[in-house]
């Protein structure tokens, strides 16, 4: 699916991601079962059909699911319980070279858009590569998005460690508003935190000042 020409908000965050490098074999096979697979979003919706999960058109609104009833604090509750059996049943269910979960990785550092990426790794890679990538969206509930990226740009900035920047080539449109929301969203709380800071600090020199 080509993606037309929009301009995205990038920015600077930690998530939780995994990538698989594929061969342009592999990466045509992706391609073909992709848009075949409901997206992320759908997945969720379903999940939780009772969870009045918006993550589009509202955005200029800040229409954060805010946790406000009794019933809706025992819907938050239901969500972290059931990602917690989640998590452990795929522990349970995989063999231990595969014990992989996104909810229990660290956080890594990411410049992100809702057209790419940018991360550090240890491995090299090249202009041309193709990835299949698992982004952990720290949304409520928190979700994995999965896109097929290729490779645009390789920076070696220290011994085995390359700054590698990658364009969403394939991926599911729900995803990306959702993606793009919990960037509108995180970047306003960004700043928001840093006016907050600037405010304690002016207190500081005015009572300081005053002394």
């Amino acid at each position: 699916m080509q993606e037309e020409r929009r301009d995205y908000v990038r920015i600077d965050d930690c998530l939780a991601f995994d990538y698989k490098i594929l061969t342009p074999e592999e990466y045509e096979k992706e391609k073909e079962i992709f848009f075949k697979q409901p997206s992320a979003v759908e997945k969720v919706k379903f999940k939780y059909p009772f969870l009045p999960l918006s993550f589009t058109g509202e955005r200029e609104k800040e229409s954060e699911l805010k946790i406000q009833t009794t019933e809706q604090m025992l819907f938050g509750l239901l969500v972290n319980l059931n990602e917690k059996i989640d998590t452990i049943l795929h522990l349970l269910g995989h063999k231990e070279k595969e014990k992989t979960n996104l909810r229990l990785k660290p956080l890594s550092y990411v410049n992100i858009s809702g057209a790419g990426m940018r991360f550090i790794t240890e491995e090299k890679m090249k202009p041309g590569d193709f990835l299949k990538i698992d982004i952990l969206l720290p949304l409520f509930p928190s979700f994995i998005i999965t896109v097929l990226a290729e490779i645009k740009r390789v920076k070696e900035i220290s011994t085995k460690e390359y700054e590698t920047a990658v364009s969403f080539k394939h991926m599911h449109e729900e995803d990306r508003e959702a993606l793009i929301y919990y960037i509108f969203m995180r970047q306003r709380k960004l700043i928001r935190m840093c006016k907050e800071e600037n405010v304690k600090d002016e207190q500081i020199l005015i009572q300081t000042d005053n002394k």
